[in-house]
């Protein structure tokens, strides 16, 4: 089943980072693909943080969650790709410009995941 949830939840994940990449197009900067990893870092904060507990959530459906969607909605690839490509268009402010808001907004967005999560489930209890 662990291979189903994985499998089911790539496509959606794929599918939908697909859908976001063709409605936000760049011309310099790639501002979908840094949407989506910043997006991808706060919901999987969330996820592992709120779901890892929950006690209906099998851990196949979970997997499914964070490996299959989540993994295949953020891309490390195009992040790479897209850098060096500003690099070699001697775009150096803004390859650097991209690297430290992937980095730095990424443990943010992530930072903030875990903090909404954990109110969540505070309020749960309540």
């Amino acid at each position: 089943m662990k291979y189903f949830y994985i499998g089911i939840f790539g496509a959606l994940g794929a599918l939908t980072r697909y859908y976001i990449g063709i409605h936000f197009a760049y011309d310099m900067f790639p501002y979908h693909t840094l949407m989506i990893n910043l997006l991808g870092c706060f919901l999987l904060a969330c996820l592992v943080t709120y779901f890892v507990e929950v006690p209906w959530m099998s851990r196949d459906l979970f997997l499914g969650m964070g490996t299959g969607f989540m993994g295949s909605f953020t891309t490390f690839s195009a992040f790479s790709v897209e850098t060096i490509n500003l690099f070699l268009s001697n775009e150096i402010f803004l390859g650097t410009a991209y690297i430290l808001g992937s980095l730095v907004g990424g443990f943010v967005a992530a930072g903030m995941g875990v903090l909404i999560a954990k109110e969540l489930q505070r309020i749960k209890e309540v």
